[in-house]
């Protein structure tokens, strides 16, 4: 697609650059807030990180084209390397209206290394609402599996805590003061007390009879109960 009207910012956002005075028809509204753009691109570069996010890139691109998310359709959002500048930059494409932007940004610094806005005609509107659509579908699939994957690590994660049933006899012999060796256990599988997940565990040690309900996740005794094994 030719862009007539491509700007290239070679260096540091500076007020002087910005010519746009001269322009006529939407584009004189292109005109953007420059602190607003500066402090934006300070944000994101003096973080403690080795690259700003599609998302702090996002709002440097809005800010400097005075428009807000809930007014324009992403249709390229890139990560991709500039030969010439030998650098890794956001390659972000949007639309407002009949008006579509384009965006280069510097991954490592929040600096607009290059910009470009031009009037779409009825064919690139098309093209450009066939690539958002794919985008939106691709961001939604990847949210699933992220969604998906956190699910999988949080089960994970208490999977690893959960006691074993092996763990939980130990806590009740010990609990009892008596040693491994000196009970016959009788009892030993998972049940619920109030929808939280013990171990129901049974022994008998002597004439006595004990019963233990053991937290899964925690350890604790929720209950326990001795009886002489002579009692109905």
């Amino acid at each position: 697609m030719k862009k007539d009207l491509r700007i290239r910012i070679m260096t540091t956002l500076m007020a002087g650059t910005f010519a746009f005075g001269f322009m006529a028809g939407p584009l004189s509204s292109f005109r953007p807030d420059l602190k607003t753009v500066h402090a934006y691109a300070a944000e994101a570069s003096t973080e403690k990180k080795t690259e700003i996010s599609f998302e702090e890139a996002r709002k440097i691109a809005l800010a400097d084209a005075g428009l807000e998310e809930k007014d324009v359709t992403w249709y390229e959002t890139n990560k991709d390397f500039d030969d010439d500048r030998q650098i890794t930059i956001w390659d972000l494409g949007f639309f407002h209206g009949d008006t579509e932007y384009d965006y280069d940004i510097n991954i490592a610094t929040g600096e607009i290394v290059e910009k470009g806005s031009d009037i779409m005609d009825a064919e690139d509107k098309a093209e450009n609402q066939r690539k958002a659509e794919l985008l939106q579908d691709t961001l939604n699939k990847a949210a699933s599996n992220t969604d998906t994957l956190k699910k999988a690590a949080k089960k994970a994660k208490k999977d690893a805590k959960d006691l074993t049933a092996d763990e939980a006899l130990e806590i009740a012999l010990q609990d009892a003061g008596i040693s491994a060796d000196k009970a016959k256990v009788t009892k030993k599988h998972i049940d619920y007390d109030h929808g939280v997940a013990v171990y129901d565990i049974e022994f008998i040690s002597g004439d006595k009879e004990y019963e233990y309900e053991i937290d899964i996740e925690t350890g604790a005794i929720h209950d326990k109960d001795i009886d002489s094994i002579y009692d109905d």
